[in-house]
């Protein structure tokens, strides 16, 4: 449970999840270019070989822990407004380990169902909207000890949710801001009015993540950097703190369909080939 809970934070930095504007689409947001249907992503471990990147075995697990999010291989699937409807994760042998799947009021994601490998929700949300404002917001969990419901307050560009000890005793209250449609700022505050932790994040003007940093009892725990090409391409890729472990990957794209868009690129670490991502693309 707690390596998808991960995967859906990690995740959450990558696709849409706002609720406040119609800025921000997933095809921008991914650095996609022309009418995408579907992209399946396929990794593997790579070396380097007479100078150039070799293609070894697939990825056989998934990297989490905040790094950037590597799956052996993965579909996303997208409707013709450009908004991502349905991702799939699948293990070395093809069989699926995930499903999120999401909705849609025009770019306003509404609504997102997250299931496990044996197809058995895990996680949901649900927005509720009054003449294009979001007014309410449920969401859905499901833990060991058993399952949770919250509920979110709206106020103007912020949300509000209450944290339970027990689904009785009040602990905290969480706060989140939005920039455009991409969560901007997260802040957990306990009864006491004191600050437990802060997320905050920046975005690009298309919607592709700049950074992001958690920081707990004033030290930062989390914090990421990421930097693009002049093709809108992820090309530098850093994460660093205690509740993380340390990355530092650079991208090299190696080749190109007739839309502009990457279908293979080499992944370094510290200067040496680690992964090689292939991509299938298909258009509308």
């Amino acid at each position: 449970m707690k390596q998808h809970l991960i995967f859906v934070a990690v995740l959450s930095l990558f696709t849409a999840c706002g609720t406040q504007s119609d800025e921000f689409n997933s095809l921008s947001s991914h650095g996609l270019k022309g009418n995408v249907m579907s992209v399946k992503t396929m990794c593997y471990y790579a070396k380097e070989r007479f100078g150039e990147a070799e293609k070894l075995r697939m990825l056989y697990y998934y990297h989490s822990n905040y790094q950037l999010p590597l799956f052996p291989a993965y579909l996303e699937e997208y409707n013709e407004d450009g908004n991502i409807v349905k991702m799939t994760t699948y293990n070395e042998d093809g069989i699926r380990q995930s499903l999120v799947k999401y909705e849609y009021m025009g770019n306003n994601q509404i609504a997102l169902e997250s299931f496990d490998s044996t197809g058995e929700l895990n996680y949901s949300y649900k927005t509720e909207f009054e003449n294009g404002i979001p007014i309410h917001r449920v969401s859905f969990e499901k833990h060991k000890s058993g399952t949770t419901e919250k509920d979110f307050e709206f106020e103007g560009t912020r949300i509000k949710s209450y944290n339970t000890y027990n689904d009785t005793v009040l602990i905290s209250r969480t706060e989140n801001s939005f920039y455009k449609n991409k969560l901007s700022e997260s802040i957990t505050i306990d009864t006491a009015e004191n600050i437990i932790q802060q997320q905050h994040t920046k975005w690009t003007e298309a919607g592709q993540l700049l950074n992001h940093k958690i920081i707990s009892d004033g030290i930062e725990k989390v914090v990421i950097n990421c930097d693009y090409n002049s093709e809108g391409f992820l090309a530098q890729y850093t994460s660093i703190g205690d509740w993380c472990s340390e990355a530092n990957y650079t991208f090299k794209y190696t080749s190109f369909d007739k839309q502009g868009n990457w279908i293979e690129r080499v992944i370094y670490s510290k200067e040496k080939v680690c992964y090689m991502e292939q991509r299938i693309i298909e258009y509308f």
